[in-house]
């Protein structure tokens, strides 16, 4: 009861000879390529991935500009002490003395609180002091959008 080989391929049937070569070439084409078109898929979403998160940045970055021109009123165009604000980089201390590393730590976090406060008082020196925290706050926010998208 085995079925001849010839009996599986198709005789007169032009289409199932077209769609048998079809599936065939298909199975070839995945089985020497297929790693390689699911890198392809992959490095394409998470190209897709970065394109989305340097469209917030920018978006946040104009957000926060206009921002700070509408609450803080300043004489001067904030963008070049937005865009050196958004390089700042607070390092945190490395150490051995588990002991010391938390009044290290805290006192980095002190030191950048108090300089992201200056920082926006300065950019908006007509604003109020819950639009200073605000504004601080929206600052941050940006601030870890574009240190995420750092090459």
């Amino acid at each position: 009861m085995v079925p001849e080989v010839s009996q599986l391929l198709p005789q007169d049937n032009i289409l199932g000879w077209l769609f048998q070569i079809v599936w065939i070439l298909f199975m070839v084409v995945f089985m020497f390529y297929g790693q390689r078109i699911q890198a392809w898929n992959m490095l394409r979403q998470v190209q897709g991935s970065l394109t989305r998160l340097k469209f917030m940045r920018d978006e946040g970055r104009r957000i926060a500009i206009s921002t700070l021109k509408e609450m803080g009123k300043p004489k001067e165009d904030p963008t070049a002490r937005v865009d050196r604000f958004l390089e700042y980089v607070a390092i945190a201390p490395e150490s051995m003395d588990p002991s010391g590393i938390v009044w290290k730590l805290e006192h980095v976090l002190d030191v950048r609180d108090v300089r992201f406060k200056d920082d926006v008082k300065i950019m908006a020196p007509e604003a109020d002091g819950t639009q200073v925290n605000n504004l601080e706050n929206m600052l941050e926010a940006t601030l870890a959008l574009t240190s995420s998208t750092r090459s």
